[in-house]
């Protein structure tokens, strides 16, 4: 059978084979775009399962590294206790700054493995950015100049690690878009936002916000990309050269804590990315929670389970100066046995993560055997709940690794407080 179509008033034939090959052809595309389409998926998916890998691979080096750095402080801790000359003494403080130091990268690990939470308090971002730029000055590297103008700006509700996170990758973002080297420039002020404004369209509310603009002088966002920039995943980079997930990070954090932020950017001449956080009326975190206080004298027993040697020796000793009583045990199971057969402790402290019954089991063991037996929680990730096994009975007080003796005497006697037993 032929179709017959008219063209300029002449009748032509068109033979069925050549409609058969059309479609034929049209198959054969649309299974080319299929294929691309779930080629770009399954990268997609590698790529998330590769991000997996990495976070599970740190956040186990973290978790590790923290058990040591509790016993690093806990021994500066006793050490600076029996110094007496002032060389010693400084000697001491720069080896805890150190320790200080190496705590807090550890939890921008944990951070990344998002095996940490979120702890909001009122931040400075000008102080922050101040604390953190020569860090970003090595990221970054020499042929990079960094230019700060840190005008006075209002205090925000953010987790001090997230701020940290939305800094380094925006940096590490204007990095890649200047190879042969330029200029970052960081600025922050205070912001009346109003409702007219592009950052009130992008979600600011009105009010008082702290602004941070990074402008860079790189290549540019061409305008046909710039709407999609925020898109986990979405990279115009090359292969093995980005994630696509630092931008939609920085998105996420700021949208978190009800902010804004907005893209400007010409194509080759740099991108400046504007966030506004809104501001908070919350005093800040030293004022919530004073410095504790040394506390000795005579004190209860206190239970001590930890499997790491370490560990337990460190802190059984620094609880021992601190005038406690401390029964030790390397497992649960070991630790219900002296419960059953040895002197009565005031609370327990345990580890979470355990050979055999973990701390979060024995919690709740002890509930049901004993109740009213404060039982304090210890780990090195920052929270029961990141680290994969069972919850603990509710109301059970945590304290994460590492610390100082101080610190946990404080959740100590919140754990006692809360128990009626103080």
């Amino acid at each position: 059978m032929a179709v017959v179509e008219l063209f300029d008033g002449r009748p032509r034939a068109r033979d069925d084979r050549v409609l058969a090959l059309m479609a034929s052809l049209g198959q054969a595309l649309g299974r080319v775009f299929e294929r691309d389409r779930a080629r770009h998926m399954e990268r997609q998916l590698v790529q998330a399962q590769k991000m997996e890998a990495l976070g599970r691979l740190t956040g186990g080096i973290a978790h590790d590294f923290n058990n040591l750095l509790t016993v690093i402080r806990l021994q500066l801790e006793l050490l600076a206790e029996g110094a007496d000359d002032p060389q010693s003494v400084d000697d001491l403080e720069l080896a805890k700054g150190a320790a200080n130091r190496a705590a807090d990268l550890t939890r921008r690990l944990l951070s990344f493995s998002r095996r940490s939470v979120t702890e909001p308090r009122a931040t400075a971002v000008p102080e922050v950015l101040e604390d953190l730029a020569p860090m970003i000055r090595r990221v970054i590297g020499e042929t990079i100049e960094v230019d700060l103008a840190l005008d006075e700006a209002p205090r925000v509700l953010i987790d001090r690690g997230q701020l940290e996170q939305v800094l380094v990758n925006l940096a590490v973002n204007a990095r890649d878009a200047m190879p042969r080297g330029g200029r970052l420039s960081f600025r922050t002020c205070r912001l009346e936002v109003s409702p007219e404004t592009r950052l009130a369209r992008a979600g600011a509310r009105p009010g008082p916000h702290a602004v941070l603009e990074v402008q860079d002088t790189g290549v540019g966002i061409p305008a046909e990309v710039r709407d999609r920039i925020f898109e986990p995943f979405f990279t115009t980079k090359e292969r093995d050269r980005g994630t696509g997930l630092g931008l939609a990070t920085v998105h996420g954090i700021v949208r978190q804590h009800g902010g804004a932020i907005v893209v400007e950017s010409q194509v080759g001449r740099g991108t400046t990315f504007t966030v506004a956080l809104p501001a908070t009326a919350q005093p800040p975190a030293e004022t919530l929670r004073p410095p504790p206080r040394p506390s000795r004298g005579v004190r209860d027993t206190l239970l001590l389970v930890d499997d790491d040697p370490l560990v337990r020796r460190s802190l059984q000793r620094s609880l021992t100066q601190r005038g406690f009583g401390v029964l030790v045990a390397s497992r649960a199971e070991e630790a219900l046995q002296l419960l059953e057969k040895g002197p009565p402790a005031r609370a327990v402290l345990s580890d979470l993560i355990m050979p055999g019954m973990s701390g979060a089991e024995l919690a709740r063991e002890i509930a049901t055997r004993w109740p009213g037996l404060p039982v304090l929680l210890m780990s090195a990730y920052a929270s029961p709940a990141l680290s994969g096994g069972p919850a603990p009975p509710p109301g059970t007080v945590f304290v994460a690794k590492p610390f100082v003796v101080d610190e946990v005497i404080q959740a100590l006697e919140r754990a006692l407080g809360e128990s009626g037993r103080s």
